[in-house]
């Protein structure tokens, strides 16, 4: 196994919860600065406990360990073993604490008490159920049984309040794995924790003094008295700058750390405060800060996945940035503040694939980008808007399967974005730009079947990304495109039919996607990321042969998609690339696996959506794929008869030029299956000139050798 894994988690599946927590506590950690790099007693401090294995399918444990598991601990430096009375009785656990004395160092097992007694089996008078299992107690025989002979226990991280408590657990069982005196790693955790505590005491105290200023404000007002006129006009100045304060710094800061929602409670009591005016009658200023407070609120909604709660606070921004242009139709920054309102009523329009509206509000906000550029052509800002509004032009077109148009649009927002960074190329901001202008590139590159280029675009953008990590290691602005890169990645290794190369930037995409989620589990942003980075994983490993991973993540990332769905059901977007999608899988694999029942069953639910979607949509390619890959199945199940081919030729074959490989191959199959092998060897003759190697197009070739001229 070519990774490397701090620690291997070993626990009882009833004791699952604390396994997620001690994964995202380890993996999250980070070593003080003033530690890193010195030296301990494994070698120079790392800086990360990253990354940490945690086994999640107890039941596939079977008579023996796998050999994924085994490879996993054999990679791995510790094993921590969660103690509790079940994992005491847990063969599993037995198994894993046997092998690793065994093959590995009983020195290097830690031990995290979560329930029960520790040693009490050597204190029979003594109450409580044993949480140690037996294979640590005891010494272990060449065969892997336990012997007769005890067995110095491991060190003790105990969580429970009458123990070292969680925080107290977490930093012995660190200090263990950096190899650090527990004392020196307590008081250099203490003083990070007082650092970021006067932090956000500080912040919460801007919060606390806007809110306070406001609420004088508004009582000075019902002073008529001159001098409390004038007092309420001082301190409304200073509110204002508070405001300010609130809209931009306090809100990058937040948002770097992956809290927007913090500032939710402030901006509703901010927008009361306006909510009583007459649009009409409030000055320019007054009106730019409402409507940015608008569109504050409208995101936070937005990444809690209420969209009509966004929409309305959206509607309402584009409202009161309407007014202020309909004052000042040349004042730049009015066109400005209108086209931000615009953008993001399209983009709830674009997330429940009402493409029709999406595109009449994103043209608004091009066509208010140009304008800006032609107002003041030098000026980075609007240079960088023009450069947004392209790249939103490119996705609209990439939806509607026209990659050489999106193709187009997003290499005129490459020129801009990497213009801007060459004038400033340490700025964070720029580069994030240039790296998110490269991964549109390489979507509309892999569209068009230019794989290798498509490669080349997306190790530039990481290699944007970790410029900016290197100076902000838990910037949560540059982490959300970094999954998104790695995903690339894994798609196109498996185009290329790279299939273990695929399964590594998978794995990292799923890592990374957790680490988001970790910081904040209600975004609805990172649960997608998670939903499409479970779905795509699931696949690889159908293709590797691993059904049991596949299931595993294919249910993941249905529930991921449920969990989507629950907020907001008219989401086209979540419900086709990751519930349908997965469905679709599942029942794949049950066919694979010759699961009748489950088949029938999945295949049912995933052709229904997918059916339902592609009726909602007629030219929906992606929906339209969905429906000819449930469909296939079926038709190769027995479920549905052969002349079902011609349905999937007449769904697909009009969107020909603009289908996702994928589908393009199942479009070949249906006509190889059809008779019609000029039309399928047209179609596997284009794919395999590009160098595109899926697992299902190479099975494609074999199944149907007259294709073979498609190798020519």
């Amino acid at each position: 196994m070519d990774r490397h894994y701090k620690a291997f988690i070993s626990y009882s599946w009833s004791d699952k919860d604390w396994g997620g927590w001690l994964h995202r506590t380890l993996e999250m950690y980070r070593t003080p600065h003033a530690l890193v790099g010195k030296p301990s007693t494994l070698g120079p401090v790392p800086a990360r406990l990253h990354p940490i294995f945690k086994d999640r399918e107890e039941e596939a444990a079977g008579h023996g360990i796998s050999a994924a598991i085994e490879a996993a601990m054999g990679a791995s430096e510790f094993l921590i073993v969660i103690c509790s009375p079940r994992s005491a009785k847990s063969q599993w656990v037995n198994r894993e604490v046997a092998w690793f004395k065994k093959h590995k160092s009983k020195e290097r097992i830690l031990a995290l008490v979560v329930d029960g007694e520790p040693g009490v089996t050597f204190s029979p008078g003594m109450p409580g159920e044993e949480c140690f299992p037996k294979m640590l107690l005891y010494k272990v025989g060449d065969d892997l049984s336990p012997t007769d002979e005890p067995e110095d226990m491991p060190l003790a991280a105990d969580v429970r309040k009458e123990g070292d408590g969680r925080r107290g657990a977490k930093l012995k069982l660190v200090a263990a794995l950096l190899g650090l005196g527990l004392d020196d790693l307590i008081k250099r955790d203490d003083r990070r924790r007082a650092i970021r505590r006067r932090w956000a005491l500080g912040a919460m105290a801007a919060i606390t003094a806007a809110m306070s200023v406001l609420t004088w404000v508004a009582l000075d007002q019902r002073n008529a008295a001159e001098l409390a006129q004038r007092d309420a006009e001082t301190q409304r100045d200073e509110a204002q700058s508070l405001v300010e304060f609130m809209l931009t710094d306090l809100r990058q800061r937040l948002n770097e750390v992956g809290r927007l929602d913090i500032l939710d409670t402030v901006a509703k009591r901010l927008l009361e405060s306006y909510a009583k005016d007459d649009l009409a009658a409030l000055d320019p200023d007054t009106l730019g800060r409402r409507a940015r407070v608008l569109l504050l609120l409208g995101e936070v909604e937005n990444t809690k996945g209420n969209l009509d709660a966004a929409l309305a606070r959206y509607t309402e921004a584009a409202a009161t940035t309407g007014e202020q242009l309909r004052r000042d139709p040349e004042n730049a920054q009015r066109i400005f503040d209108h086209s931000q309102s615009v953008f993001w009523v399209g983009y709830v329009a674009w997330q429940r694939g009402d493409a029709k509206t999406a595109r009449e509000y994103w043209r608004q906000y091009h066509d208010q980008a140009q304008h800006l550029v032609t107002i003041d052509p030098g000026k980075d800002e609007w240079n960088m808007e023009l450069k947004y509004s392209l790249s939103n032009l490119g996705t609209l077109e990439m939806d509607q399967g026209n990659a050489s148009a999106a193709e187009t649009h997003f290499r005129r927002a490459l020129e801009i974005s990497t213009a801007l960074l060459e004038q400033k190329p340490d700025e964070i901001d720029r580069l994030i730009t240039a790296g998110q202008a490269q991964a549109w590139v390489a979507d509309a590159l892999v569209a068009n079947l230019k794989f290798d280029e498509a490669r080349e675009r997306r190790l530039e953008e990481i290699a944007l990304y970790k410029r900016v990590l290197a100076a902000s290691p838990e910037n949560y602005v540059v982490i959300e495109p970094l999954v998104s890169a790695h995903r690339s990645l894994a798609l196109i290794n498996l185009y290329q039919g790279a299939l273990q190369s695929a399964q590594t930037h998978i794995e990292r995409t799923r890592e990374l996607a957790h680490q988001l989620l970790s910081a904040d589990p209600a975004n609805t942003l990172w649960l997608e990321f998670a939903g499409r980075a479970a779905t795509l994983h699931g696949q690889i490993l159908i293709y590797l042969g691993d059904f049991s991973g596949a299931k595993s993540a294919l249910s993941d990332a249905t529930a991921y998609g449920d969990a989507l769905l629950q907020k907001d059901a008219r989401n086209v977007a979540w419900r086709l690339e990751i519930t349908t999608r997965s469905k679709i899988f599942l029942a794949r694999l049950a066919m694979m696996e010759r699961e009748g029942g489950n088949f029938r069953n999945s295949i049912q639910e995933a052709r229904k959506d997918a059916k339902a979607l592609a009726a909602r949509d007629r030219d929906g390619v992606i929906a339209a794929g969905n429906y000819a890959a449930a469909l296939e199945y079926a038709i190769a199940a027995g479920e549905q008869p052969p002349e079902r081919w011609a349905d999937i030729i007449e769904v697909l074959a009009p969107l020909r030029a603009r289908l996702t490989p994928e589908a393009s191959i199942c479009l070949a199959r249906a006509y190889a299956a059809s008779g019609e092998t000029a039309t399928a060897q047209a179609i596997a003759a284009r794919l395999f000139a590009t160098g595109f190697r899926h697992p299902d197009f190479i099975r494609l070739l074999a199944d149907y050798p007259s294709l073979a001229d498609a190798k020519e």
